[in-house]
């Protein structure tokens, strides 16, 4: 016998002793028939055989409990069945309270007789007290998210709102001026506006992309008309450098495709913005063209985005993509912007299980190319009308009563200065929601101009009375959402609130002839 010194009543006693666990065991009548050392000093008692011959009433501290255990434990005896792995809290005779995991089988005789049960618990006081810790954390993290989603879409409104605004202010003073000292002096002030909205709407966009509040939208869309949009934007700053931007979109690209368009726009607009950036001479070439026909309902688009300009070091091109990563960091004075451009490529790129390769060399160029699946449309039904009808519908536009719903005075302005340029009849302004509804009431509009952010009501609530009000008068009026958020943000919403389109601010000409030759589907 290897157990030198002990009986084996004696060794069994040691090795129940020495388990980490509380052990104890009742007969049929629930009187305490042992336990081992664990389970007893835990209730202030030297050792297990003070706790034999002791029922739970002789615990008083655990009175409350106590009718709990002796269900437990004579459901068990009564019917033979196990009751394992489950949380209980138990009551220790200084007062305190555990939570343990419990385990409780019947004691069976050699007739197979249950003649008591046997109980077995673990102290996971602490482990619940973590887990509580970390529910904790979790909702604070969660309300924090929430807190700060609240914050972006907010920063969204307010910093964009007044932003667009100088920026389109300061473009239409610049076109108007003829004095060619005042002009260039508001071309600069433009220009810097412009930066400085691009700076603000990289940093809004990485902060969706960071807190995962940017959805991916599929909608159709025409390649060739996201590019000239795109190099539309970019052709001012360009032109300032003398820089030629050359693009070529391959007949062989449909004049439809499905896909994420606004992920794609701002990938080409990012990558453009940057090569004009960091090409002080020679050319920006734009290449679309398709790289492969997956089947007959697919496409992978190839964008490449060429330019003559400063160029990559080999050792810098495996983190170019990298969060505020610059090669040339704005205190030099030479390059602006975020270090946030090519990390939204890269997230945008992710998102539409696209792909992106660099090819650069030092003050030879560089050139980026992206590789993006691209759905084709299902046959349409609809016949496209011709020039002529589109032109009649622009010429019956201009005496069209329009109604602009906006609560900022600089984006009122500037959207009233090109309104008055396409429109004769006078143009009703709204200021808040309110006003907004009673002009509705009092008038037929047939365009209502609505900023979805407004003082005292939504203007999404504002187009539900409208179309769903017994007595309106707009209920078939086109209705056009303006916001400073990002489209794809509210999409849902102006959709489910009953509008016919959604704009970015600030109006521009080319949204305006958007609208006039809007179709609603």
């Amino acid at each position: 016998m290897p157990w030198v010194g002990y009986k084996d009543s004696d060794f069994l006693n040691y090795l129940i002793d020495q388990l980490p666990h509380y052990i104890f065991w009742k007969d049929a009548s629930l009187v305490f028939r042992g336990c081992n050392k664990k389970f007893a000093e835990q209730f202030g008692y030297r050792c297990s055989k003070e706790v034999v011959g002791k029922t739970d009433a002789d615990f008083p501290w655990a009175s409350t409990l106590r009718d709990k255990y002796l269900s437990d434990d004579h459901k068990i005896v009564s019917t033979g069945v196990a009751k394992l792995d489950y949380e209980e809290q138990q009551k220790q005779f200084d007062g305190s309270l555990k939570t343990v995991l419990v385990s409780k089988v019947p004691i069976h005789d050699a007739a197979h007789k249950v003649i008591g049960v046997l109980g077995i618990y673990t102290d996971i006081s602490d482990r619940k007290r973590a887990e509580q810790h970390l529910i904790a954390a979790k909702e604070d993290a969660e309300v924090a998210s929430r807190a700060k989603d609240i914050f972006l879409s907010n920063m969204q409104h307010d910093l964009r709102t007044p932003s667009s605004g100088i920026a389109a202010m300061t473009k239409m003073l610049a076109e108007q001026e003829e004095d060619p000292e005042k002009k260039e002096i508001l071309d600069e002030v433009a220009k810097a506006s412009a930066q400085l909205l691009d700076l603000l709407n990289s940093v809004l966009t990485f902060s969706q992309v960071e807190s995962a509040t940017l959805p991916v939208f599929t909608k159709s869309f025409d390649m060739a008309e996201v590019l000239s949009n795109v190099v539309a934007v970019e052709k001012p700053y360009a032109k300032h450098k003398n820089l030629e931007i050359i693009t070529h979109c391959s007949n062989k690209v449909p004049a439809s495709l499905v896909g994420g368009v606004h992920r794609i726009s701002r990938i080409l607009s990012n990558l453009l913005s940057n090569a004009v950036k960091f090409t002080d001479k020679g050319f920006v070439k734009i290449s679309i063209d398709i790289a492969k026909q997956v089947d007959n309902k697919h496409i992978i688009l190839s964008m490449v985005v060429k330019d003559s300009g400063i160029g990559i070091p080999k050792n810098q091109q495996n983190t170019i993509y990298d969060r505020f990563t610059r090669l040339h960091p704005s205190n030099n004075g030479q390059y602006k912007g975020s270090g946030l451009g090519l990390s939204i490529v890269k997230q945008f790129l992710n998102d539409l299980d696209g792909e992106i390769r660099v090819f650069s060399e030092l003050s030879h160029g560089t050139t980026f190319e992206c590789f993006i699946p691209c759905a084709l449309p299902l046959p349409s039904i609809k016949q496209s009308k011709d020039d002529a009808t589109i032109n009649e519908q622009q010429d019956a536009a201009l005496i069209l009563k329009v109604l602009l719903v906006e609560d900022d005075s600089l984006a009122q302005k500037v959207a009233l200065m090109l309104l008055k340029k396409y429109f004769v009849n006078p143009i009703d302004v709204a200021s808040t929601g309110q006003e907004a509804l009673t002009f509705s009431n009092a008038n037929k509009y047939d365009l209502i101009l609505m900023d979805v952010g407004l003082p005292d009501i939504s203007g999404y609530d504002v187009v539900r009375e409208i179309r769903q009000s017994t007595n309106s008068r707009n209920k078939e009026s086109m209705i056009v959402a303006l916001t400073a958020h990002d489209c794809s943000i509210v999409q849902k919403d102006a959709k489910k609130a009953g509008m016919d389109k959604l704009l970015t601010k600030p109006l521009t000409p080319g949204k305006i002839q958007e609208i006039l030759t809007f179709s609603p589907p």
